[in-house]
């Protein structure tokens, strides 16, 4: 009998599905999709001894490959014949599923279930499993009564606040200067202000994710008549998303590339007893768009840097403060770094992030201290639709540049049906920069990107 320690649930779509009802039906679709098959990531949390749960069945040969390198023996993914936006509601309507589902709990008493986030069909899920009297742990969930306090802080607008509870004016990482609106007018006028300060600025969407909903504003590309500068704002705010919401419009501060790639983040975690704990920090990795998430960057600059050290406690701050009102699990702390030299936090995610499964997945190989020691970076690459190319034809081009455990070297790939979206998700090892700039070069080149 298989004995098994933790249950991961990837109900990424399920955390942002209804976020999507108000783009435009090709965004709509093309996000649903990314986000059920980005729940491959699921397989790098935690070790050996797991069971996987996804919207789609993780890609076998990938599945297999991660395995070997890990060395993980016993580990399974389940996944529902057909999947909808919420992946804890397949498995309650799955009869062959959540009995699955069920023995496993009933076989392994006190196993832990880990959810991407906690949504309100993960609540039903638990409270189902509940009901049928079996016994495991769910260490990262909030008490049903404080899931307000996840709900509101995880916002543009709840950021804000949180920060004004959170943080005095002597702290050294500062908020850009802002204005929370209640809806589209009142927005245009808040731009306007900036115009009129001669000050370029951004447009945040309150429960914008992964760039959607960020507009980036220079004051140059709008007139100084109110009426005119009115009208193209507006225009920008077409999608339903912008409709009978809030809408934060901030300063847009201008990013330092050379530093820290210019958008670094800390992420933390609260656990099942409030204590806040450091995870990681990171460089984030983002398409030329510069809001677009791509992947995240960790080395040993990053370990040693006072800003970041900063950030580590102005995040813990944070922390502390959402612990009190009864948030639990992980959370993290974007910024910018200013090129006026100083950082500035721009918004919070009260989940776990895009590089919680690398920062996880770093440690198995390399050890829990390998960002004082390596260069791990993961980010995504656009392939070529006319080469139409299968994950094992670009295993086979890039075979020459797979990871080497004894070298601690080379390159490994994060989610391998991602390639179905014509998307290559990976992650480098490498022991300097210069070579993990190299070895970034060298994958592009064999793909022909």
């Amino acid at each position: 009998m298989n004995k098994f320690s933790q249950i991961f649930v990837g109900n990424i779509l399920e955390s942002f599905y209804k976020s999507y009802t108000g783009l435009s039906q090709s965004e709509r679709e093309y996000w649903t999709k990314y986000d059920a098959i980005d729940n491959g990531r699921s397989l790098l949390y935690g070790g050996d001894n797991k069971v996987v749960i996804t919207p789609l069945k993780i890609q076998p040969r990938h599945f297999d490959n991660i395995c070997r390198i890990a060395g993980w023996k016993n580990v399974i993914n389940l996944f529902p014949i057909k999947y909808t936006g919420s992946i804890c509601e397949d498995i309650i309507n799955s009869n062959n599923l959540l009995d699955q589902l069920i023995d496993i709990i009933r076989r392994n008493p006190k196993i832990e279930i880990i959810p991407y986030r906690n949504t309100p069909e993960f609540y039903d899920l638990i409270a189902i499993l509940k009901d049928k009297g079996l016994r495991f742990a769910v260490p990262e969930l909030i008490e049903k009564s404080n899931l307000f306090v996840e709900k509101y802080f995880h916002s543009k607008r709840g950021f804000r606040h949180l920060w004004s509870l959170a943080i005095d004016k002597k702290n050294t990482i500062r908020l850009p200067f802002g204005f929370i609106t209640e809806n589209k007018e009142e927005a245009a006028e808040a731009g306007f202000w900036f115009k009129q300060k001669e000050k370029d600025f951004v447009i945040k969407f309150n429960r914008g994710v992964s760039g959607i909903g960020l507009i980036f504003c220079n004051l140059k590309d709008f007139s100084s008549k109110f009426t005119e500068f009115r009208s193209k704002f507006l225009k920008l705010l077409t999608d339903e998303i912008w409709e009978n919401t809030s809408i934060v419009v901030e300063e847009k501060i201008e990013a330092d590339s050379k530093r820290f790639g210019g958008s670094p983040n800390v992420e933390m975690k609260v656990d099942e007893n409030g204590k806040v704990y450091r995870m990681y920090a990171c460089e984030q990795v983002l398409s030329t768009d510069h809001k677009t998430f791509l992947g995240v960057g960790m080395n040993p600059e990053l370990e040693v840097d006072p800003q970041m050290e900063s950030g580590y406690d102005t995040a813990e701050k944070l922390g502390r403060f959402l612990a009190n009102l009864g948030y639990r699990g992980y959370f993290d702390m974007d910024m910018v770094a200013g090129k006026d030299t100083q950082m500035y936090a721009v918004e919070a995610n009260l989940r776990r992030t895009g590089g919680t499964h690398i920062h996880n997945f770093a440690g198995t190989l390399l050890g829990k201290d390998y960002a004082k020691k390596y260069y791990v970076m993961s980010f995504e690459i656009k392939l070529d639709a006319k080469r139409n190319l299968k994950y094992a034809d670009i295993y086979k081009i890039l075979e020459h540049l797979k990871y080497d455990a004894e070298k601690k070297w080379g390159i490994l790939f994060t989610n391998a049906d991602t390639i179905e979206l014509g998307v290559l998700s990976l992650m480098t090892v490498t022991k300097n920069r210069k070579d993990q700039a190299r070895l970034a070069l060298q994958i592009r080149d064999y793909l022909e990107v």
